[in-house]
């Protein structure tokens, strides 16, 4: 759950980064606030100023060797003593500044789907960079969705096409000390703390709206005889004209979604606009194909991600 952080540790006047077994990229330099030495530590950055190590990076990464994972909290604990032995400091009382976290998610389809889905925040501005899309503000506060196999496919060729998305919640200092009057490494493991971070998590995702996955046709309303033809269609177009006449059948679960449409072809013969021998022929393919293709999916994406979110413990 826990990947990228920024944690201040207090350090001995003896301790030296050059010291720790590891480490790569020893730099130092004197700047009129007082002398600093930078190093690198697997993918973290560290930093010390006098009696102050600044520790900058994915922990995830550094002890697992990837972050697409999702430890448990009990792994994530160990990952964070790890890290304190190797460095050699008292990890535990170490204040967290910033903090990156959330899970990742297999999904049945492709995550372009339900980034797509992906509607407006009553609070936050929205907006896209690359493979990812994101609500809020970096400096504060933010909610970003990701193609976690995209990213990752360079160094791991398991996770090409595998369907994989983060949704990772990312709280700067002037969030964090709102939320908590001084936040440790030993309180992110204490239950009132996870409540809270999952909480708020679940509660800004719950308020994105969906957007629709297609263009509804307004004159699909008034379906006449031949408006989808009597001869076989190719399946998009067949389906998205289905959805257009029928929304319900792409929000509502299969079953009240199919009894929503064969309601609403049902009054089209009443009224004349269609032929009960093609309503039989519409049903039959609905029947038989819809929840096996790719618009299915598509239309279902959020709601695969909604109960995922929804269930999600740490």
């Amino acid at each position: 759950m826990y990947d990228t952080i920024r944690i201040r540790a207090r350090v001995k006047d003896s301790f030296k980064l050059a010291d720790i077994e590891g480490v790569g990229y020893v730099t130092g330099h004197t700047p009129p606030s007082g002398p600093t030495t930078t190093a690198t530590f697997r993918n973290l950055w560290l930093h010390q100023k006098e009696n102050t190590l600044t520790i900058h990076g994915s922990v995830t990464k550094a002890y697992f060797g990837n972050n697409y994972i999702n430890p448990s909290r009990n792994e994530m604990k160990i990952a964070f003593e790890w890290l304190g032995k190797r460095l050699g400091i008292e990890i535990w009382n170490s204040e967290v500044g910033i903090l990156e976290y959330g899970p990742n998610f297999f999904l049945a389809g492709p995550v372009e789907y339900v980034l797509s889905s992906l509607g407006s925040h009553p609070k936050m501005k929205s907006g896209s960079f690359e493979s990812s899309w994101y609500y809020g503000s970096r400096k504060y506060f933010q909610l970003v969705f990701y193609d976690k196999g995209q990213e990752s496919a360079d160094l791991h060729a398991c996770l090409k096409d595998q369907n994989l998305i983060r949704l990772e919640t990312r709280i700067a200092l002037d969030k964090m000390r709102r939320l908590f009057n001084r936040l440790t490494v030993r309180s992110l493991f204490e239950q009132e703390t996870i409540d809270t971070l999952l909480g708020l998590m679940k509660a800004e995702y719950s308020q994105i709206t969906e957007a629709p996955n297609w263009t509804l046709n307004p004159e699909a309303k008034a379906l006449g005889p031949n408006s989808l033809g009597t001869k076989p269609l190719e399946d998009e177009i067949f389906f998205r004209g289905m959805v257009s006449f029928c929304p319900e059948l792409a929000t509502l679960p299969f079953r009240e979604g199919y009894r929503a449409l064969e309601a609403a072809l049902n009054r089209a013969c009443k009224e004349g606009h269609l032929e009960k021998s093609i309503k039989s022929k519409y049903l039959k393919k609905i029947r038989e194909r819809w929840p096996k293709t790719p618009l299915f999916v598509r239309c279902r994406a959020k709601e695969e991600l909604d109960r995922a979110v929804e269930h999600f413990l740490f």
